[in-house]
C-alpha cells in the first residue's frame, strides 16, 4: 500500500478539523437558543408544559449561567413548570405566560435567582424545596396557599415576600431556612402550618395576624435566634413545641383565650422571663416550660385544673410558687405547690376515698408542708437547693425528685419514707452522703420498696447512707 504524502496528512487533518468544527458549532449555535435546552410537554388546554431540561444541559460545559424559558413553543404560549432541575448553579428567567408551577418543580435544584411572573396562581408542594443557593424571592398577588414544603431547606434564601392574598402556610413550608431574618406575615393569612418556620435558625421576630385561627405544632421550633413573638387576640392553645428551644425569646404575652398550653411549647427558653398566664388557662402540659432557666416566679390562676408535673422542670432560677386561694385543685404553701388529689381505695364494705397530698413543685426557697405526704416527679429538678431536710410525714420519693440539683450537698431522708422511686438524685454529683433518721435494719426494710437498688442514685455523687446506729456503704 502506497504510503500518504505530509501534504495528504494535511489534507486530512484540516477535513477532520472542520467537520468537527462544523458539528460543535452547530450544537453551539442551537445551545444559544434557550428554547432548545428544555423539553416541553403539550398539554390537553393546547398550551405547553416546560417538563424538563435535557441532560446536555444540565450540567457540564454546555450548561450556562442563566436560562431564559420562552412564552411560546411551536406558535402555542408556555403557561406552566412542570419540572426543572439544575446541576450547576443557573439563575431561570420565567415568561409572564407562565400560570403555574407544579409540586417538585424545582425541588433540590441549584437555581441562584428566579423571577415569579404575576399570572403564577399556583405554586405546588415542595416546589422550592432544597434550593440551597436561592437567596431572594418575591410571591405575586393571587397566591393563597404555601403548599407542604415550597421553600423548606433553601438554606441560603434570606428575603421572601409573601403577598397580601397568601392565608394558608402548611406543614414545613418555610422550615430550616437557615439565613431566614425576618418574615412579614400577611394580615389575609388565617392558618399556619406544623413545623411551619421550624428550625430557621436566623430568625428574630414573628408577628402572628390577628385573622390567624390555627396553628400548628413545632411552629418555631428551634429558631434559636427568635427573639420576639406577637400571638393573635384568639388563640386558645399554645400548640405543642411551638417555641420548644427558641433560646433567645426572652418574653411573651399570652392572648387572653387562652386555655392550654401544650407539651413541650416553651421547653428549653432559656432567656425567657416570667409569663403571666391568664385567668382562663385550665392544662399546662408536659415539659409546657421546662429548662427556662430565667423564670422566677410561677402563679396558678383559679382556673388551672392541670399541671403535668414536668410543667416546670429544671426552671433553675425558681424562687417562687403561689396559686389563687380560689383555685380548687392547687393550692401554694411555704413556696410549694401543692396537688391535693383524691383517690378511691378498697372494695366492698372497705371502700374509701382519701386525699393523697402531693408536692407537685418545690423551689430553692420552699420548705416542704408538714402536711404532705409525697414529694412528686421532678419536684425539685434543676433547683439550686443546697440542702433539705423532708419531713417525717413523707412517706413517698417521687422519680426524679432532686434531678439535676446540682449545688445539692445535704439531703435527709426521713425513716418514715415506704416508697422511692426511681432516679430520684439524677446528676446531682455533689452530693455523697445521706442522711437517714432510722436505723440500717430500718433502711434494710426500705430497700425492699425501691424501685431499682441502682437507679433511685442513678448518676449522683452518693456513696453513702448515714443511719441513726452506723453508715450504709453503697
Amino acid at each position: 500500500m502506497k504510503k500518504l504524502s505530509l501534504k495528504a496528512w494535511i489534507i486530512i487533518i484540516v477535513v477532520i478539523a472542520l467537520v468537527v468544527g462544523l458539528a460543535v458549532a452547530s450544537i453551539v449555535a442551537a445551545s444559544l437558543s434557550d428554547k432548545n435546552r428544555v423539553i416541553f410537554t403539550l398539554k390537553s388546554n393546547d398550551t405547553y408544559e416546560v417538563s424538563d431540561i435535557k441532560d446536555t444541559y444540565r450540567s457540564g460545559i454546555f450548561a450556562k449561567d442563566k436560562l431564559v424559558i420562552p412564552d411560546t413553543y411551536k406558535g402555542k404560549a408556555v403557561t406552566s413548570i412542570g419540572k426543572l432541575k439544575m446541576s450547576k448553579p443557573c439563575e431561570v428567567v420565567l415568561p409572564d405566560s407562565i400560570t403555574s408551577i407544579s409540586a417538585t418543580a424545582f425541588y433540590g435544584s441549584n437555581i441562584t435567582k428566579i423571577n415569579i411572573p404575576d399570572k403564577v396562581t399556583n405554586i405546588g408542594k415542595n416546589a422550592f424545596n432544597g434550593c440551597a443557593y436561592l437567596k431572594e424571592l418575591v410571591i405575586p398577588d393571587g397566591i393563597t396557599d404555601i403548599y407542604e414544603g415550597t421553600f423548606k431547606a433553601c438554606s441560603s434564601l434570606e428575603k421572601l415576600v409573601l403577598p397580601d392574598s397568601v392565608e394558608t402556610i402548611d406543614l414545613e413550608a418555610i422550615s430550616l431556612c437557615d439565613k431566614l431574618t425576618q418574615i412579614d406575615l400577611p394580615a389575609s393569612l388565617v392558618s399556619l402550618g406544623d413545623s411551619a418556620f421550624e428550625g430557621c435558625a436566623k430568625l428574630q421576630a414573628l408577628n402572628i395576624p390577628q385573622g390567624v385561627n390555627s396553628i400548628g405544632v413545632n411552629l418555631c421550633s428551634g429558631c434559636v435566634e427568635l427573639e420576639q413573638v406577637q400571638l393573635p387576640d384568639n388563640m386558645t392553645n399554645i400548640p405543642n413545641y411551638a417555641f420548644n428551644n427558641c433560646a433567645k425569646l426572652k418574653a411573651v404575652e399570652l392572648p387572653a383565650t387562652v386555655e392550654t398550653i401544650g407539651r413541650y411549647a416553651f421547653n428549653g427558653c432559656t432567656a425567657l422571663g416570667n409569663v403571666t398566664l391568664p385567668d382562663g388557662v385550665t392544662a399546662i402540659n408536659e415539659y409546657a416550660f421546662a429548662n427556662c432557666k430565667a423564670i422566677t416566679k410561677v402563679f396558678l390562676p383559679k382556673s388551672v385544673t392541670e399541671v403535668a408535673p414536668t410543667a416546670y422542670s429544671n426552671c433553675s432560677g425558681l424562687t417562687e410558687i403561689s396559686a389563687d386561694p380560689e383555685n380548687e385543685v392547687f393550692r401554694s404553701e411555704n413556696n410549694c405547690l401543692v396537688y391535693d388529689q383524691k383517690k378511691t381505695v378498697g372494695s366492698g364494705e372497705d371502700k374509701q376515698e382519701i386525699t393523697v397530698k402531693t408536692l407537685l413543685l418545690g423551689c430553692v426557697n420552699s420548705t416542704v408542708p408538714t402536711d404532705v405526704t409525697e414529694i412528686g416527679t421532678f419536684a425539685f429538678s434543676g433547683s439550686k437547693l443546697e440542702r433539705i431536710v423532708v419531713p417525717s410525714n413523707i412517706t413517698t420519693l417521687g422519680a426524679l425528685a432532686f434531678a439535676n440539683c446540682e449545688q445539692l450537698v445535704s439531703v435527709t431522708l426521713p425513716s418514715s419514707l415506704t416508697s422511692i422511686e426511681t432516679q430520684v438524685f439524677f446528676n446531682s454529683r455533689a452530693l455523697t452522703t445521706v442522711i437517714y433518721t432510722g436505723t440500717t435494719q430500718e433502711w434494710d426494710t426500705l430497700k425492699k420498696n425501691i424501685k431499682s437498688l441502682t437507679s433511685w442514685k442513678k448518676d449522683s455523687g452518693i456513696t453513702t447512707i448515714k443511719c441513726t446506729n452506723g453508715d450504709i456503704t453503697l
